[in-house]
């Protein structure tokens, strides 16, 4: 079925939730439709205004706000891969009230040359973590130890302002998978 045909709402919510998981409430809601006069256009040209990934920086916006009232709370903003944006970093830059954590979906150029992905590589180790990975259709539930890097880097992209930020690897060494990165 084709994209134009299909008439949806979509709703991006951003939730408060404790540290030990028990939701506090909805922020936040992003709703949008997708035009369909636009539907398949190169859009890496528009502001981030005008982009559906605006709704990020907007969530974020809102815990900010909500940040500023709430001295003694930390807040930290935890987003998917969809939020490794350029313009979302340098604007939560300006909020140091917030912490974020962004899974990384881009292998970052760096100022000094290299790559993110390439830095991590050899970044020290600053720890473990273990956990059980429940048990999924076809496959049993299995003990999981993934491997901690961190290194402060500085992302430099092409014709943007360079962004420092503390970048942190989980890997799975044995048996090898692919590792998540993060950008806090």
């Amino acid at each position: 079925m084709s994209y134009l045909r299909q008439h949806r709402l979509y709703v991006h919510p951003t939730l408060a939730v404790t540290p030990d998981g028990v939701p506090l409430g909805v922020l936040d809601a992003w709703l949008w439709t997708r035009d369909r006069e636009t539907f398949g256009e190169d859009k890496r040209h528009w502001p981030i205004e005008a982009k559906e990934s605006m709704r990020w920086l907007e969530g974020f916006e809102r815990c900010a706000e909500r940040a500023a009232t709430l001295s003694n709370t930390r807040w930290v903003y935890v987003a998917d891969r969809e939020c490794d944006i350029h313009e979302f970093m340098l604007r939560a830059q300006g909020h140091p009230q917030v912490d974020w954590l962004i899974r990384a979906a881009q292998d970052r150029k760096l100022t000094e040359g290299d790559t993110l992905w390439n830095r991590l590589a050899g970044a020290p180790v600053r720890g473990e973590v273990t956990f059980t990975l429940p048990a999924r259709p076809h496959q049993p539930s299995r003990l999981v130890v993934l491997t901690v890097r961190a290194e402060r880097v500085t992302l430099h992209p092409k014709g943007g302002d360079p962004v420092s930020v503390t970048a942190l690897r989980a890997r799975e060494e044995t048996p090898l998978r692919k590792p998540w990165s993060f950008i806090p």
